[in-house]
């Protein structure tokens, strides 16, 4: 399987590449088994069908072999302009929020778009796990027929490894040895000991002569350990220290090793529950080593989906607001269509803005209880953050949308209705959406 990826059966051209051609083509499809005619979905709609249709459609190709830049490019503009635009589109179109936001998994402020380089590195490292699986298997006799040392960590180390070079570091952490015999874990470069002991001292393992040997070598030389290093070693305080603390950590171990067990491997990283998953590999390169974000309230919310798409794009400021659109070299006059008193920015629509407040006081006429709430909400990210009900979260989030509806709604059709009026749509949609969720 390997070796035929520069040679014979490894698609090169880009005509010669389906998963492109049948990308594009899918995206003009009228159905697709019993989904909604995709012409007419919404952007929450099209979020789905992105994940679960569009962006699956390399998953083979990307399980054998290293994507080219210029497929995922390709792929990612097809995505990139069906989310935002659906498929009738032409021309160049404005998008407001980078795509490498909208790649970040929810937890950490993104959409949760299947980042595709991310996703071939995950599926690839894959490999990694199976090579070092103790049954036999024909492909891995005949890598290990094709090099020398049958413990490395990756098959074919001239040809497969560079494919792995940026996850390589991450699966050797996530494969977690049990040394019974000691015969099939290398003692440097896996982890068996809590952590992978070249990482834990560096300074000793650079006065190791054979960085691959196993643990049942590396214990039988237990009686004279100096053997195995370099006789430099005496020159650093530093590295005789580490050693010391080695053989202290590592000693029962090595004394106690079962000749009739072999090793056994289960796998570390977060969510795995001992065994591989792409997933927990996907997810380790792409949230580590960030810190979760408030964003990820948002789909907690009990709102419809696509009223969070809207609020998530709102909390990154990345509507199409007039100030926002001046900073893209439109030359428009910037006047809040719902107040005319203010310029329109995110900040003014959603907190200061007057039609917006009359709006709010519409609500709390007809839900008194919780009304007085949502007049004293100090700026639009409390919906995010403190200690609001979760009504409160509701119904402002709701607010949100129906007043950016509103606002297009007079600027592009040219018709307007009063706060009142607005503030019994929200609540219609607030009831619906209890009912059916």
């Amino acid at each position: 399987m390997f070796i035929c990826q520069r040679q014979v059966g490894m698609l090169l051209r880009r005509h010669q590449f389906p998963a492109v051609e049948r990308a594009g083509r899918s995206l003009h499809s009228e159905h697709r088994n019993g989904w909604i005619t995709i012409h007419h979905a919404h952007d929450s709609g099209r979020l789905v069908l992105l994940n679960s249709y569009l962006s699956s459609l390399p998953t083979y190709f990307m399980s054998t072999f290293k994507l080219p830049s210029w497929v995922i490019k390709k792929i990612d503009v097809l995505r990139r302009n069906f989310l935002w635009h659906g498929v009738n589109h032409s021309g160049k179109k404005m998008i407001m929020i980078s795509w490498n936001v909208v790649t970040k998994p929810k937890s950490i402020g993104g959409l949760g778009v299947i980042d595709l380089k991310t996703f071939n590195m995950a599926l690839l490292s894959k490999w990694i796990w199976k090579w070092n699986q103790t049954e036999p298997t024909l492909w891995k006799n005949l890598a290990a027929s094709l090099q020398s040392n049958v413990l490395s960590l990756t098959p074919f180390n001239s040809r497969f490894t560079p494919l792995l070079t940026n996850v390589e570091h991450l699966v050797s952490v996530g494969l977690s040895f049990q040394v019974n015999n000691g015969k099939n874990t290398l003692f440097w470069m896996h982890n068996w000991l809590s952590g992978i002991l070249k990482y834990k001292f560096p300074e000793l393992f650079s006065f190791v002569i054979d960085p691959s040997i196993s643990v049942s070598k590396f214990a039988a030389k237990l009686s004279n350990p100096f053997d195995l290093f370099s006789p430099l070693l005496h020159s650093s305080p530093i590295a005789l220290s580490q050693l010391n603390a080695l053989l202290q950590a590592s000693g029962t171990t090595l004394l106690q090793l079962s000749e009739d067990t072999l090793d056994s491997l289960s796998w570390s990283l977060p969510g795995a529950a001992g065994n591989y998953s792409t997933k927990s590999v996907y997810h380790t390169i792409k949230v580590f080593p960030v810190h979760s974000s408030n964003l990820r309230k948002i789909w907690k919310l009990r709102i419809p989906p696509r009223f969070q798409i809207f609020l998530w794009q709102m909390m990154h400021n990345k509507i199409a607001t007039l100030d926002n659109l001046q900073k893209r070299d439109w030359q428009l006059p910037n006047m809040c269509s719902l107040c005319n008193s203010d310029s329109e920015t995110v900040t003014h629509l959603f907190n200061h803005c007057a039609f917006f407040k009359s709006l709010l006081a519409s609500i709390s006429i007809s839900i008194p209880a919780i009304g007085y709430l949502l007049l004293t909400t100090q700026h639009h990210s409390s919906v995010l953050t403190g200690t609001m009900p979760s009504t409160n979260r509701d119904l402002l989030s709701i607010s949100y949308f129906i007043l950016w509806r509103e606002r297009c709604n007079r600027i592009f059709k040219e018709v307007s209705k009063k706060s009142d009026e607005l503030a019994q749509e929200v609540l219609l949609e607030w009831h619906a959406f209890k009912k059916t969720s």
